[in-house]
């Protein structure tokens, strides 16, 4: 099939706002983030039976920008998109970084006794209860 030469309109030009919008008031405000990323780990099923992960003692490798999403059983302790459980001091160097976590029957993140690994820039969206969870007890016992 032979190339088409691409016809380029002239953007239309920009109008003033004719209305008062209440989000330009520093009284109304929201936080923005992007949840898209290319890689992608989510239930086969969102409606019916959904996934997990769980880290447990020396689980190795890290994730950075995956998308994590419809994961978390609702109402089942413990089944969260992003679980480590009891790793303890056996995840040194490993990192969960740029994690986008979205639409969650569970919490988004949770840290049981685990210490010693990098968690950073994560953001979620659409959880049942609050999303971040760090965890019960110090991770000395």
């Amino acid at each position: 099939m032979p190339s088409q030469a691409i016809k380029h309109r002239p953007c239309p030009k920009r109008l003033p706002v004719e209305k008062i919008h209440a989000g330009i008031s520093l009284k109304y405000r929201c936080e923005v983030a992007n949840l898209s990323r290319n890689v992608i780990v989510e239930s086969a099923d969102p409606d019916g039976v959904r996934g997990h992960t769980m880290h447990h003692r020396h689980s190795a490798g890290s994730t950075s920008y995956a998308r994590f999403a419809h994961l978390g059983k609702e109402n089942v302790l413990g089944r969260h998109p992003i679980h480590f459980h009891l790793c303890r001091d056996s995840l040194r160097g490993e990192s969960v970084v740029g994690a986008a976590i979205v639409h969650s029957q569970n919490r988004w993140f949770t840290i049981h006794i685990t210490q010693y690994m990098v968690v950073r820039g994560r953001v979620g969206y659409g959880s049942v209860g609050h999303g971040f969870f760090p965890g019960c007890r110090s991770g000395s016992g």
